[in-house]
């Protein structure tokens, strides 16, 4: 399916109604008409963060091109090598020569050092150990498309998706649980409630491994008062968008809130 087809079936989507693509590249989704978990979550903080993230250009950053490596050892293994560029030693990712012709002669690859390849690998092998069950029987990176009550279309790209419900891998900068818990709920919670919606499963948990060796993994579901608020806060946020886009104005909300400062109680 190219992404004009794509689009006129998203256009066609009634109200309440959701449907899903197996095998679809990165880029044609991310390409695709629909307001992805990212965009809903500066939604979520004012109606200005929505706009000026929908009109800025995604681009990719080292930590986005490592990350997504992880993603592939994990959840497509049997394309890795493939999906894999080995920079030439002494090579950077930036704006020199060498980097330009290196990119252009692998345009649809991950440009990895030597040395991040076999961190990614290890990493993969710690949370394939770890979670032998998590990552079979299901598809991986799975994308959803759903036509909220609001007129809306919202989209998500689950990592991967089982009879049981979606996984979310995630590389953590953290090697304790508590850290991960809390990163989950400040960052991710409006991501979870989205991804839920969009796609329509009763059960998601997010998949942590920590960047450093050992490579410590965390499971985590979010509580279902979190979820409750966050669809909450979507449902009221994309009747806002809604309004916004129809009128074409995306106001920052009033700043009335006085920030004051205190030594730490030592």
């Amino acid at each position: 399916m190219n992404l004009n087809q794509l689009n006129k079936k998203i256009a066609a989507l009634p109200i309440g109604e959701r449907f899903s693509v197996s095998g679809l590249p990165d880029t044609v989704y991310h390409a695709a008409d629909g307001i992805g978990p990212s965009l809903m979550r500066e939604a979520c903080i004012s109606m200005a963060h929505y706009r000026v993230a929908k009109d800025t250009p995604r681009e990719q950053t080292a930590a986005m091109v490592f990350g997504q490596a992880v993603h592939c050892a994990v959840l497509e293994p049997e394309s890795f090598e493939q999906k894999i560029a080995v920079m030439p030693e002494g090579m950077a990712r930036g704006v020199t020569k060498k980097y330009a012709e290196f990119a252009q002669a692998h345009p649809n690859q991950l440009h990895l050092k030597e040395e991040e390849k076999n961190h990614v690998e290890e990493m993969a092998l710690a949370i394939l150990v770890q979670c032998p069950t998590l990552f079979v029987d299901g598809e991986p990176e799975k994308s959803f498309w759903y036509r909220h009550e609001s007129g809306l279309v919202l989209k998500a790209r689950l990592d991967f998706a089982n009879d049981d419900g979606g996984v979310d891998l995630k590389t953590s900068r953290f090697d304790d649980a508590e850290a991960f818990e809390r990163t989950a709920r400040k960052e991710w919670a409006i991501q979870d409630a989205h991804y839920r919606m969009v796609s329509g499963v009763l059960d998601y948990l997010f998949v942590g491994v920590a960047k450093d060796a050992p490579y410590q993994a965390f499971i985590l579901r979010q509580g279902q008062d979190v979820i409750d608020r966050c669809t909450n806060k979507i449902n009221e946020v994309a009747k806002q968008i809604a309004f916004c886009e129809e009128v074409k104005c995306f106001p920052l909300p009033p700043c009335n809130h006085i920030i004051e400062t205190h030594y730490p109680s030592w």
